[in-house]
């Protein structure tokens, strides 16, 4: 957490104190104003309290419109941050943060970002050289993956991942493969259809097909994902096994392929957790899924070529993950047994 906190506060308060000089030269208090209070925040979260009493004074003076001083305020908040830049250095050794990680967490501090000519007192860090680890060393200013990887593994982008895949496979089976990748779908009651249930998701009939599930699968996809990664993962989970499995021992016979029978699981979880949860978390997605879905329920009815029994068992697996991973509701406050005769209108007691 320490890590991130500085981590936050290198990134962002050289610019903050390029832009406090910028607005002293133009004589704009306003852009003084914002920029000094913006300072004054991330400051405040590292505990330099002298750069933050620095940073309330010109904020003050600019807020008021008066810029007469504004030059010396930055230079005192100059002088304060190099002594912020010293106290984070010797706060990080403290916690045995290892020393290349301390030099390269605060190495934008007095980086060539902001004009350093500027302030009179600018602390420069130690020189000495890091000693670095001896296995699995990777300075950190090289590592450019973990913010890729934090985009990707979260719901939304896993289902981008996901309608990637999918549009992939049918670019390259109806155009290289004479839709072969089709025949493995789910094949109900067949031992080799049983694997079905995990391609499915991924096999289509043409174009027309993925594009008519590919908006609704990142839409409810992402409604469900919006509470987080695990309850996402787990309903999906559910959906694709239960769903695919029933549809598997239930279904009619053919050939049963498509992302819909996930759409549909998507739409029960959503919907199931409105009825079981009935909290606003679990209501808000409920009220935007039916505003722009609630015409898929016409597929739940039996129709010829389209796989409705999917589409039903998919639903029905959701509402059951939902109830599954349903949040316990808080429990009520018992209501005083002697309650008088005029209080008995009043709501809040129950």
């Amino acid at each position: 957490m320490l890590i991130s906190v500085v981590q936050l506060y290198v990134d962002t308060s050289p610019q903050l104190l390029e832009a406090l000089h910028v607005g002293v030269d133009a004589d704009d208090p306003d852009s003084l104003w914002q920029t000094v209070h913006t300072l004054k925040s991330s400051s405040a979260n590292v505990g330099a309290t002298r750069l933050v009493q620095a940073c309330v004074v010109l904020e003050g003076a600019s807020r008021a419109g008066n810029t007469d001083d504004a030059r010396s305020f930055v230079r005192e908040i100059d002088e304060q941050y190099a002594e912020a830049q010293h106290a984070l250095t010797r706060l990080l050794s403290d916690v045995n943060v290892p020393s290349w990680r301390v030099r390269s967490l605060l190495s934008g501090l007095c980086s060539g970002s902001v004009d350093r000519s500027r302030s009179n007192r600018a602390i420069p860090l130690e020189s000495d050289r890091p000693e670095r680890p001896t296995v699995g060393y990777m300075p950190p200013e090289t590592d450019s993956a973990p913010w890729l990887r934090r985009m990707v593994l979260t719901p939304v982008g896993l289902l981008v991942v996901a309608v990637v895949v999918i549009w992939a496979i049918e670019i390259v089976d109806s155009l290289a493969l004479g839709d072969r990748l089709q025949r493995n779908g789910i094949r109900p009651r067949h031992r080799e259809g049983l694997d079905g249930i995990v391609w499915t998701p991924f096999l289509h009939s043409d174009f027309a097909h993925v594009a008519s599930n590919s908006v609704p699968l990142l839409a409810l996809g992402g409604l469900v994902g919006a509470r987080g990664m695990r309850y996402w993962g787990r309903v999906t989970v559910v959906i694709v096994a239960a769903g695919g499995f029933l549809t598997w021992a239930l279904a009619g016979d053919g050939n049963h392929i498509g992302a819909s029978g996930v759409v549909f699981g998507y739409l029960g979880a959503i919907l199931g957790a409105a009825v079981f949860e009935r909290r606003p978390k679990a209501l808000a997605p409920a009220l935007l899924a039916i505003g722009f879905y609630s015409g898929m329920l016409a597929g739940l009815v039996p129709q010829k070529f389209i796989s409705w029994e999917g589409h039903l068992f998919g639903m029905i697996a959701g509402i059951v993950a939902s109830r599954w991973l349903a949040e316990r509701p808080r429990p009520r406050v018992d209501r005083p047994e002697d309650v008088q005769p005029w209080e008995l209108d009043e709501p809040w007691l129950d």
